[in-house]
């Protein structure tokens, strides 16, 4: 069965891409060998509080770094 999305959820949907997709270029800067993965961590926290996006399953089983939610 196909699910057709909304206009909202698209739109939603393509914020989130966006925001993924700044966040995948900072990190080219940032991961070198050597780099600590908490280090990883405490940029994408810090970018996802900077743009009010709220980080969803960290924590969660085990999961350290997170999935993205705007409010």
């Amino acid at each position: 069965m196909i699910t057709l999305k909304s206009a909202r959820e698209v739109e939603a949907m393509d914020r989130a891409g966006d925001f993924l997709a700044s966040i995948h270029i900072g990190l080219r800067d940032l991961l070198k060998p050597g780099v600590d993965m908490w280090e990883v961590e405490e940029y994408v926290r810090r970018r996802c509080k900077e743009e009010n996006v709220l980080p969803l399953q960290i924590g969660v089983d085990g999961l350290a770094l997170c999935d993205m939610l705007w409010p």
